[in-house]
């Protein structure tokens, strides 16, 4: 094997492994969220890491910049939504060297402390970064596709989010 094609090999290999760890950086995420594990969170994003709410969320949620703010913006999430369960789906992950960026869909059945039982359902567009050989989320950005009470349903909502375009 000639050292081009070691490097090759190097490379496809950091970008599955890569695309791993993002993978379960991306659960521990989620998993963070429906156990409400709050100030805990912030240790998945970069130190200038941001969250940010797009889209109808934009209004309700806006950025949140820096480990130490999105900590604070997940504890107690549990008295507003006690409930949840985030099922992610159409995962999409690019590695670019120590950059990536990922798409996925998600549903989330939750309890909202007003509402009730809820529907949830959206997108995350995420940018990641890796720190000394680790993966950190670097720009978080969770838009919504619907959220109505398990009552109501999703029927006459408008689902469609024309500004999403597929990538090539």
């Amino acid at each position: 094997m000639t050292l081009d094609e070691m490097a090759t090999l190097r490379a496809r290999l950091d970008a599955l492994e890569s695309e791993s760890a993002i993978r379960k950086l991306k659960a521990d995420y989620m998993e963070g969220c429906d156990r409400h594990i709050g100030l805990g969170m912030a240790d998945l994003f970069a130190p200038d890491g941001v969250w940010e709410g797009i889209g109808r969320f934009a209004g309700e949620f806006g950025a949140t910049v820096g480990r130490e703010a999105i900590g604070r913006q997940f504890a107690g999430d549990d008295k507003r939504l006690p409930l949840n369960a985030h099922f992610l789906t159409n995962e999409q992950i690019w590695v670019d060297g120590d950059r990536a960026k990922a798409k996925w869909m998600f549903l989330q059945p939750s309890v909202h402390a007003q509402h009730g039982a809820i529907w949830i359902a959206g997108r995350y567009e995420d940018d990641f970064t890796r720190i000394d050989g680790k993966w950190f989320i670097q720009h978080l950005r969770c838009g919504d596709i619907f959220v109505t009470t398990y009552k109501e349903g999703w029927a006459g909502f408008p689902c469609i989010d024309i500004s999403w375009t597929p990538s090539t």
